[in-house]
């Protein structure tokens, strides 16, 4: 804009010395003209500014490619509109990065359209847009009019799973000492009813619920409970480091190890529980994944607490001290040596223990404490977890 000012400024004193040596009706009206212009061009804005509504919404919230930001302008002025200018800053709460976005579009005169802008992420997070003002240019780009706007969204970028076809190593000294049971299959433990039911040929006698069945005069039977002792947490390192330039993109795969872990273990309906380090309370988060929307909200939570620069130790906590767990999963980028040494020093009291960590290259291995290590190589996290046993 500073720009097309100093040219205007050139312009008009140019034309003011034509006028002076050319006094005539042309130089005249040239001159005239070019004065003129700025407050020609100011109404023509102020009257489009006054007359134009502009309506911003993002969708989808999740997504793991693209979001689309739909700008909804009614100009209602007999004028069109040359330009029309959105600021927006976009703020990675999970990697704590930001950076300032711009588009201009433009608008015929009398009508009512929507312009699509694809909004990407080099990296993944929940990324907090803010659109505080949109500008309306004069055709000459002179004078930028405000529209005040209070548009504050939040769109999550996930990774996209990849197949793969991880094991669960068999914890031995957890059978039979679960407290868990499963919501989706039934099992033979009467401690706990897992559904009641009409009867059907071939189930037991002595599973009928007598009371229910002579309150609805049909055969009602009683489905026990089956007890979980694989209970899995997959425990992720929020550490970043200092490491600004090369973190974002070992933090992008240590999510994508961790998001597809966790959708391989609902597709074998293997119980499991995402943890992680929460800022904004100062403790550790546990979230049940047994289905793939828990799978999605654990992401999108774990995404929006963000990194943190010290490793807070889940074996000291009560985070796992008050829950059933028989296998330990720790996913890292490897920025810090804090969570793996915590993982194999630990006092684990029969807990299996597992390590998938970013590396140059891929290597599987068993620490002498019969920690399972495996090392996946950056940006082919799938082709390192295929047949991987944890």
């Amino acid at each position: 804009m500073t720009a097309i000012w100093l040219i205007y400024i050139v312009v008009a004193a140019v034309s003011g010395i034509f006028f002076i040596l050319y006094k005539d009706i042309l130089s005249l009206v040239l001159f005239c003209v070019i004065i003129a212009l700025p407050m020609l061009l100011l109404l023509f804005a102020l009257v489009t500014r006054f007359c134009t509504k502009v309506k911003i919404s993002i969708d989808p919230p999740v997504t793991s490619s693209d979001a689309t930001i739909i700008v909804s302008v009614n100009n209602r002025s007999p004028f069109s509109i040359s330009a029309i200018v959105l600021k927006f800053s976009v703020f990675n709460t999970f990697l704590k990065v930001s950076h300032k976005c711009e588009f201009s579009l433009s608008c015929d005169p009398f009508c009512n359209k929507d312009f699509v802008y694809k909004l990407t992420s080099d990296h993944v997070g929940s990324l907090d847009i803010k659109i505080k003002k949109v500008y309306i240019c004069d055709y000459f780009h002179m004078f930028r009019l405000p529209i005040k706007l209070n548009m504050h969204e939040t769109v999550t970028f996930i990774p996209e799973p990849d197949a793969i076809d991880i094991a669960v190593r068999p914890n031995n000294f957890a059978e039979g000492e679960s407290n868990i049971f499963s919501k989706h299959k039934p099992g033979d433990d009467p401690s706990e009813v897992f559904d009641v039911r009409e009867y059907v040929g071939g189930d037991k006698i002595n599973r009928m619920h007598w009371k229910l069945s002579a309150k609805t005069d049909l055969l009602m039977i009683k489905d026990y409970s089956l007890p979980i002792s694989q209970s899995v947490l997959l425990l992720f390192d929020t550490f970043i480091g200092n490491n600004v330039i090369e973190a974002p993109y070992l933090i992008d795969d240590a999510v994508k190890a961790l998001f597809d872990i966790s959708y391989d273990m609902i597709q074998k309906s293997i119980y499991h529980k995402i943890c992680f380090y929460d800022n904004t309370k100062a403790d550790f988060t546990l979230v049940d994944v047994a289905n793939q929307d828990d799978l999605y909200s654990a992401i999108g939570r774990l995404l929006s607490v963000g990194m943190c620069n010290e490793y807070h130790d889940i074996f000291a906590s009560d985070a796992l001290r008050k829950n059933f767990v028989s296998n330990i999963v720790l996913v890292t980028a490897g920025l810090s040596p804090d969570s793996q040494n915590s993982v194999i020093n630990s006092d684990s009291q029969g807990i299996l223990r597992s390590i998938v960590k970013i590396d140059d290259k891929e290597q599987y291995n068993v620490d002498p404490n019969g920690v399972c290590i495996v090392c996946v190589e950056k940006k082919k996290i799938a082709n390192g977890l295929i047949r991987v046993i944890l």
